[in-house]
């Protein structure tokens, strides 16, 4: 069963969008949830009852060679094995190649983070590999910035606004995301169970986005060649009032 969500957990810059939820009744559940805002009244609650995927999923207009991505995350009450490791986060190109995997493993008691970007070299740096990519109980935001060119294709993570990985040498130069999926995905083997929260997905493809998901001066600034008969303060004007 698909179940249609909409956005109350999502603040985008300047519109809403509708996001999809593969959400079984017998499996998992992904639901809009009051106990799982981390502001505003409403977060996404993700429910694992079983190794069935149950995720939500922001589909693009077009394919995107550059994207942006930030969202709040909760894991306090996710269980897993030892060893075992769960996707949270997948960008996807056209075919449903996975172009950037962010997941949560389990490794000596502790959740870590780790991260599979497609390129060349291939990249996968499980949690154990970066001593500080614990992730502890509680909130955390992540931001990241993803672009395919040639021998010059980025990766670059930030936690709680803090980078912790960038690599900026991959050859993905044919690679364009067409989606993004948020939830329990990939790696749902027994014994894992519990619930993950989300709040605060915003994406775009320039631009810092931080606690602020409307950086009005930076995306103006990349886009006032357009706007030849406008100044940037007025322009920056117009465009926080929309935000707000």
């Amino acid at each position: 069963m698909t179940q249609t969500i909409h956005s109350q957990f999502k603040r985008a810059t300047s519109f809403f969008i509708l996001l999809t939820a593969s959400a079984c009744l017998i499996a998992g559940t992904a639901m809009a949830d009051q106990q799982a805002a981390y502001s505003g009244t409403y977060g996404l609650r993700v429910s694992i009852s079983d190794t069935s995927p149950t995720y939500v999923a922001d589909v693009l207009a077009l394919p995107l060679t550059t994207y942006r991505a930030k969202l709040m995350f909760n894991t306090t009450d996710l269980v897993l094995p030892e060893n075992g490791e769960l996707d949270i986060v997948v960008a996807y190109d056209t075919q449903e190649v996975t172009l950037i995997g962010l997941s949560i493993s389990q490794e000596n008691n502790e959740k870590k983070l780790a991260i599979r970007i497609l390129g060349d070299p291939a990249l996968a740096i499980h949690g154990g590999s970066l001593s500080d990519m614990v992730i502890s109980d509680g909130w955390h935001s992540m931001e990241f910035f993803w672009s395919s060119t040639p021998g010059n294709g980025e990766f670059r993570l930030w936690i709680d606004g803090n980078k912790w990985f960038q690599q900026l040498d991959l050859s993905n130069s044919s690679a364009e995301i067409t989606a993004i999926r948020v939830g329990a995905l990939a790696g749902l083997d027994v014994g894992t169970s519990g619930t993950i929260d989300f709040d605060e997905f915003a994406s775009q493809q320039n631009c810092w986005i931080g606690t602020d998901t409307c950086n009005a001066t930076c995306m103006l600034a990349n886009e006032q060649g357009s706007w030849p008969n406008s100044n940037l303060r007025d322009l920056v004007w117009f465009l926080n009032n929309i935000c707000l």
